[in-house]
């Protein structure tokens, strides 16, 4: 047992088999699981963002690899006011503007007038706030670094190998505004964890050859098990090129 390596792999619902069927499992237990030379802990939380994670990297133990899987709740704007539920849609949930998960489209007509309607009232509600002010990111970009900055911190202090995952998500149903401010945030990210110069951290960068279709479920964010294949391969691969 002492002989496994540690792995830790702290995410949000990206690293989960969140939208798939009981049997489907994730990245990091493709990656790791049931495999004898590794000893896997995984931490999933719905929404994780920098600062979240600050205080799971704080009481976790000692690993030998620790794995960031960050999603887009860094960067993707949001609602900054509480509203009630509306039209059947859960406009008070922390994710009630986001795209439904769910793969297919309902066998009744009415079922796919709703679902339709209700993807087009979000959307047009999305731009009414976005013009008003109210519906962008939680976090400032410039405050970025100094998130960036204290999570390494913490991480470096638990690990000996650290591998960042900024997740990508698939631009084709979502609206402008969330496009720009994701891209706009996931470069600053990305080049922000490159410059931080740690020998312990690596990032792995999601190829764009990968952001297709097959990969992501119905909200274009959440993977599907092709996608979580891929992802695990990618995963092993960087870590087998390591120096660990």
């Amino acid at each position: 047992m002492n002989d496994q390596i540690r792995i830790t792999v702290v995410g949000g619902s990206a690293c989960s088999a969140a939208g798939l069927d009981s049997q489907s499992l994730a990245w990091p237990e493709i990656a790791f699981g049931n495999q004898e030379q590794y000893a896997l802990r995984k931490v999933t939380i719905a929404g994780l963002t920098l600062v979240r994670s600050v205080e799971i990297l704080f009481s976790m133990d000692q690993t030998d690899i620790l794995i960031l899987h960050f999603g887009t709740s860094i960067g993707w704007p949001s609602l900054v006011v509480r509203l009630q539920d509306r039209f059947g849609i859960k406009f008070s949930s922390e994710f009630g503007f986001h795209q439904p998960i769910t793969e297919g489209k309902p066998t009744d007509v009415r079922l796919r007038l709703r679902k339709w309607l209700k993807l087009k009232i979000k959307n047009l509600m999305k731009y009414l706030f976005l013009l008003m002010g109210l519906y962008k990111p939680r976090v400032s970009i410039h405050e970025i670094r100094d998130q960036i900055d204290a999570v390494v911190s913490i991480a470096s202090a638990k690990a000996e190998k650290i591998l960042w995952i900024q997740h990508r998500a698939l631009q084709d149903s979502h609206t402008i505004a969330e496009r720009l401010f994701y891209k706009r945030y996931y470069s600053r990210i990305v080049s922000t964890v490159k410059s931080a110069n740690n020998p312990k951290v690596e990032i792995l960068e999601i190829p764009d050859d990968f952001v297709i279709r097959e990969n992501y479920l119905n909200d274009w964010v959440h993977l599907k098990p092709a996608g979580h294949q891929r992802l695990a391969e990618m995963v092993r691969k960087v870590l087998a090129s390591s120096t660990l």
